[in-house]
């Protein structure tokens, strides 16, 4: 069985592994350098594995393929990749609170509460991809912190906002929740951006991430 990691032989420890997944994880580990790397891309005899397939190889037995290619990523790069993304999102939906609470104003409430579900959804995902994101780069509390506060000060400083604009959406009062979208949730959403940008900013700090991984 040949293994060949991103386009050279690999001879190192792993080749017996029981599985190629943990042939992967061994393999991420001897060649990292002291970054953690995460496998992208698997070929088995010269068939690229689809992702819906990709659970179902990695628990096969490398011995069934005559030839397993590798490709591998540092995984700081894959998560600077994601923030960066996840910073455009954000600033697609910061820019739709004007929309939305113009659209409230002019009378156009299903339209305008569509896009605000939408809006929030979208949030919801930023924020997840965020926690991700820190777990992966191992950041402390501390590390993310911006001149807006931690994330936990982030993200309480945003429960009233979200509160008042949950009860005016209950109640109907259209007019409360335009001016929310409009003024009290500029701040939250600059604070939101910071700290997206700073999570990002240390992504692409190659001394962030040590030790391998796959």
């Amino acid at each position: 069985m040949n293994v060949i990691v991103d386009e050279q032989c690999y001879q190192g420890p792993g080749i017996e592994a029981a599985t190629i997944g943990e042939l992967a994880q061994i393999v991420c580990q001897e060649t990292g350098g002291g970054e953690k790397r995460m496998v992208v891309h698997v070929v088995c005899d010269g068939a690229p594995v689809a992702p819906d397939r990709l659970d179902q190889v990695l628990a096969d037995a490398p011995g069934q393929y005559s030839k397993i290619e590798l490709q591998t990523q540092p995984l700081r790069v894959l998560v600077h990749a994601t923030l960066a993304q996840a910073v455009k999102v954000f600033e697609d939906i910061s820019a739709k609170r004007e929309t939305i609470a113009d659209a409230l104003e002019a009378g156009e409430q299903n339209d305008a509460m569509q896009q605000l579900r939408d809006l929030f959804g979208t949030w919801k995902q930023v924020q997840d991809c965020l926690a991700a994101s820190v777990a992966a780069l191992g950041l402390s509390t501390d590390q993310l912190a911006t001149e807006a506060g931690t994330l936990e000060e982030v993200l309480d400083s945003v429960k009233t906002q979200l509160t008042e604009l949950k009860d005016a959406m209950n109640g109907s009062d259209f007019v409360v929740v335009g001016d929310i979208l409009r003024y009290e949730l500029e701040e939250p959403f600059q604070q939101w951006l910071a700290l997206l940008n700073r999570a990002c900013e240390l992504s692409a700090d190659g001394s962030v991430m040590t030790n391998g991984s796959t």
